[in-house]
């Protein structure tokens, strides 16, 4: 009798918890193990169901070996290497499984929930995050079920109760991890591979404010480059790897667009310089070149975002030869929407900065700036030109143009607003743009958001110091968005207004909104109905982005100003 006959046979119930085991395993690694891995577990997983099912029988030796050899060959294939770190963590999950089909005993099931737990572990290489350490949890309690469903016992054979023993294992041994966590000392590895989450050098294809000092404490060599003929000039050694244009508010990371395999198309100008540089190993497949670059070598690849490409990480030095064209015809091939998601900013970002912002908007009057305005425009000191609408070719959105000039002040402008079709919806943006007449440089490029809600609000402001009757008592607003909070701010003081009443539909859960509305002015009653605010109102003011009709005139129980 073979010692694998003599040992006992694997119970249902841990055979059960090692397929959920693999599959928990898996889950972290599938954004960069390949897809033949995942098509390998689905195959081994119902072969192995169908031997224990007495369906089918167990690999030969010629079959193992037959599966191990194409396992290697996919790894090398889709990895260009055995060695390295993302390669052996591809060959550490193929290994673990394949040995799913060759389970004959419990020992076999032992060695496999050893291996396991070691997968486990491999998935911190990729992701550390508190998230990915809570996930983790799961595989381990997947793998300590098939562990005590080895035992035959008559709790090892349900499976919640299993479950339960071990979670109750995980939680004993909580207070130790914490124990050894605080207290046990910091050892430095023994060996180690290239990190493929962020190379030797601090460089990461994501970045936070934060990670940029990291770029100067390392002192590891990053790449050495010898040129053919005199070096450039320091002021010209601008070095491309990758190109990070996408924010998000937090972090820089490299936009979709540049993963598609078409390359930037640019015209080559004058003289290259011709260099090769030897790249030292980082996990990562970015090169290193001087703007803008053009490889010969075999493999090399060019993105749209002007950077090159290998094929496969750098799991060791390489060498390669560059041409580098300092003056270079770039051709606008993008498309308006990959534009715009590089120019746009987050709604939410650097929430200091605006904050900074709005309070400076807060110290100008701007109702006495726009009167000014409106006296020049008459006066002919200031030009305002009827606006542009440019529609772009084959459907792709429109953009308007708001030209202005301000002669007395030397300055002239614009501001510009896409409407950008996009399959994710539509993207609509606002800039203005300030001139110098004198100098024909630039004085002010930025968001036109906050500037456009104080110029709709102080324009109204204008309108009702001019047109409402002085003895105007009563102020209607209806809205509480950032627009109708403007115009409570403008308007509040252009009256002895013995009573502002303001509605919103949706203001009646929204406490914060509630609290700065007050905030603005202690006079302002909240009401709960269109029709109390709009009672016997002497200025309506309609601060919505309705579409349709917001009120019907001819409901009103008197005249009424109306903006």
């Amino acid at each position: 009798m073979s010692e694998a006959r003599a040992q006992p046979a694997i119970p249902r119930i841990s055979l059960t918890w090692l397929l959920v085991a693999q599959a928990l395993v898996i889950v972290p690694h599938l954004g960069h193990l390949p897809l033949w891995v995942i098509g390998l577990w689905l195959g081994c997983a119902g072969w192995r169901v169908q031997i224990f099912r007495m369906r089918v029988g167990y690999p030969t030796r010629l079959a193992k070996a037959g599966l191990m050899l194409a396992a290697a060959a996919g790894v090398f294939a889709s990895r260009g290497s055995l060695v390295g770190l993302d390669a052996g963590v591809v060959l550490l999950i193929a290994a673990f499984v394949l040995k799913l089909v060759e389970l004959r005993s419990q020992r076999d099931a032992l060695v496999l929930i050893l291996l396991g737990f070691f997968c486990v572990v491999t998935a911190y290489l990729f992701d550390d995050s508190l998230l990915a350490a809570a996930y983790s949890l799961l595989p381990v309690s997947a793998l300590l079920a098939a562990l005590i469903g080895l035992q035959q016992s008559r709790l090892a054979m349900r499976p919640w109760p299993t479950l339960r023993l071990s979670l109750g294992l995980l939680a004993q041994a909580l207070p130790l991890m914490l124990l050894l966590f605080v207290f046990f000392p910091r050892l430095g590895p023994l060996w180690a591979l290239p990190n493929p989450n962020k190379a030797l050098s601090g460089l990461s294809d994501s970045m936070a404010p934060a990670d940029i000092a990291e770029l100067s404490k390392s002192d590891e060599l990053v790449f050495t480059a010898t040129f053919d003929g005199a070096p450039p000039a320091r002021a010209q050694l601008y070095w491309r790897a990758l190109t990070l244009e996408h924010f998000d508010g937090r972090r820089w990371s490299q936009a979709p667009l540049v993963n598609q395999p078409n390359a930037a198309q640019w015209t080559a100008r004058g003289q290259p310089w011709e260099y090769s540089v030897i790249a030292q190993a980082s996990g990562r497949n970015w090169l290193f070149a001087l703007d803008v670059a053009r490889s010969e070598e075999g493999g090399i690849q060019a993105r749209r975002d002007f950077s090159l490409q290998s094929p496969q990480p750098l799991d060791q030095p390489l060498q390669y030869r560059v041409r580098s064209w300092p003056e270079v015809l770039r051709n606008a091939d993008l498309p308006m929407s990959a534009m715009g998601d590089s120019l746009q900013l987050p709604a939410q970002s650097d929430p200091r900065s605006r904050a900074w912002a709005r309070e400076l908007l807060a110290r100008i009057d701007v109702p006495q700036i726009l009167r000014k305005l409106f006296r020049d425009l008459a006066a002919g000191s200031a030009v305002q030109p009827a606006q542009q609408l440019v529609e772009f070719p084959q459907g792709a959105g429109d953009f308007i143009n708001y030209l202005g000039v301000l002669a007395e002040d030397g300055v002239y402008g614009m501001k510009t607003s896409p409407y950008i079709v996009r399959e994710q919806g539509p993207l609509v943006t606002a800039w203005t743009l300030l001139m110098s007449m004198q100098t024909g440089q630039p004085l002010l490029l930025c968001d036109a958001g906050e500037l456009t809600t104080a110029r709709t609000a102080a324009t109204t402001a204008v309108a009702v110091d001019a047109l409402a009757p002085l003895r105007a008592a009563r102020l209607a607003i209806i809205g509480s968005g950032k627009v109708a909070q403007a115009h409570l701010r403008y308007v509040k003081n252009l009256r002895d207004w013995q009573s502002i009443s303001l509605y919103s539909p949706s203001l009646s859960a929204d406490a914060q909104t509630q609290a700065l509305l007050k905030a603005i002015t202690p006079n302002l009653k909240i009401v709960d109905s269109r029709e109390a605010a709009l009672a016997e109102a002497d200025v309506i003011m309609l601060c919505t982005s309705s579409a349709g009709p917001v009120i019907d005139p001819a409901e009103l129980s008197k005249p009424a100003l109306i903006t």
